[in-house]
């Protein structure tokens, strides 16, 4: 959220503050779990996004999967906000793979209309999956706005307030899995250029282990939201 009026103590005009994070993981026999967080929004929730983030992903090795350069940014600066945490974040920052690099390089299908964006890329690569059904929040710049509806109190009525955090958190849930479809896609092409004689694609170091097989090593993927107000 960047409002241009703060809305906690201690923060200043047009802000990123974070406020909700969604985590699926795949463990090593290929089981997937998912976690996530959503501030309740009246007070400033910096603190415990970042707590239990970090809870969450020590419970998981393995890299975690982005789709932009945004989770690194805001995750250093957390950092500096919340120094006697940084070594956990510098960890969390560490572990961080991004697969848009991936994909905008060595990847490309019809049904991706030139766009790399994740919600082109992951109904491409994994047909049947979809955004269609998500109601009210859909993508980034709604989410930011109905947590500041949320946390500014312009939306009290309670059926409201809860249907709100509800589709944030499908809306978040919907963008990690997308992360898990396109990773798998990913796996299976890596699988699909090596038996072939002469491969004609460059795939990533990142997707494979040491023996250049592709990966099974647990992975996870992650989201974060930020309420923003554009300049």
């Amino acid at each position: 959220m960047m409002p241009p009026v703060p809305l906690y103590v201690g923060t200043r005009p047009y802000q990123t503050i974070p406020f909700q994070w969604s985590l699926h993981a795949i463990d090593g026999d290929g089981m997937l779990h998912h976690r996530e967080f959503l501030a309740a929004g009246n007070d400033d929730p910096r603190l415990s996004f970042v707590e239990t983030l970090i809870v969450a992903l020590a419970k998981f090795t393995g890299p975690i999967l982005v789709y932009s350069r945004y989770e690194r940014t805001r995750l250093r600066e957390l950092a500096v906000q919340f120094p006697d945490l940084r070594p956990a974040i510098d960890q969390i920052i560490g572990r961080i793979l991004d697969l848009l690099p991936i994909v905008r390089g060595g990847v490309y299908l019809p049904a991706f209309s030139f766009s790399n964006s994740i919600k082109s890329v992951a109904p491409a690569l994994a047909p049947g999956f979809g955004y269609a059904d998500l109601d009210g929040v859909a993508d980034g710049m709604a989410a930011s706005a109905a947590f500041v509806q949320l946390a500014s109190g312009t939306i009290s009525d309670t059926g409201q307030v809860l249907q709100l955090r509800t589709a944030l958190l499908a809306c978040c849930k919907r963008n990690t899995l997308a992360m898990v479809e396109v990773h798998r896609a990913l796996i299976r092409l890596v699988s699909e250029i090596q038996a072939t004689p002469e491969p004609s694609v460059t795939t990533s170091d990142a997707l494979m282990t040491a023996d250049g097989v592709p990966s099974s090593e647990s992975t996870l993927a992650i989201q974060l939201s930020a309420t923003f107000q554009p300049r």
